[in-house]
């Protein structure tokens, strides 16, 4: 089946996700100083709004905003940085990454309350621990929970900003939103509807096929 095309747009956030080649685990803690010195280099490079981040051992999320409609440039210096920095540190030659990034469109609606949600829960689904308040790998968790300083620029979503009116209740609502318990079968739903092009209701759906997939 051939790839589809990149859609470039402004109107709607992204969930972006990067697998290292062969899934291996080699994303460890030395390593997020690369990834955030790449991140606050982007930000400073390009317009784009980075709003959550995720770092795993051999993947990442980010759900982010593109102004000038440019994610493919954004995408491309990102993951093309954190290999070269990562294999000048290591002294190794080689692909970081098993292949190209994955983009999806999500809806500011409830859709991207569940993207946030999942993009924070993957330690729990991992059997790494038992809430996404208590995952220690680096992610922007920390600065929507309690105001902790992230070194690149982060973009408050809506996601955040209607949780409360001012920023201690919106930390609060946030730590529950992320916590909050959800079946398996919910959980593979928002998994599935994230490996697609689009994620949102029925008549989202329509229509960004019917603008994008002509």
């Amino acid at each position: 089946m051939p790839r589809h095309a990149r859609i470039l747009q402004n109107e709607y956030p992204y969930h972006v996700s990067t697998r290292t080649n062969g899934k291996v685990f080699v994303l460890k803690k030395p390593t997020y100083k690369i990834i955030i010195g790449v991140l606050v280099d982007a930000t400073k490079r390009f317009d784009v709004q980075i709003q959550h981040f995720k770092m795993m051992d051999n993947h990442y999320h980010m759900k982010l905003q593109t102004p000038s409609s440019n994610i493919s440039e954004i995408m491309w210096y990102i993951n093309n940085q954190i290999a070269k920095r990562y294999n000048k540190k290591r002294g190794v030659t080689g692909h970081l990454w098993g292949g190209r990034y994955h983009a999806t469109l999500v809806n500011n609606d409830e859709y991207a309350d569940k993207c946030v949600f999942y993009i924070y829960n993957n330690g729990v689904r991992a059997g790494l621990c038992r809430r996404a308040s208590e995952d220690e790998r680096f992610s922007t968790f920390e600065f929507y929970a309690r105001g902790k300083k992230v070194e690149f620029t982060v973009t408050e979503d809506s996601v955040y900003l209607l949780l409360g009116k001012d920023r201690r209740e919106r930390e609060e609502q946030f730590v529950m939103m992320v916590d909050q318990p959800m079946d398996d079968e919910e959980i593979e739903a928002i998994r599935n509807g994230l490996r697609k092009l689009f994620y949102g209701s029925a008549d989202f759906m329509e229509r960004m096929k019917a603008r994008y997939l002509k």
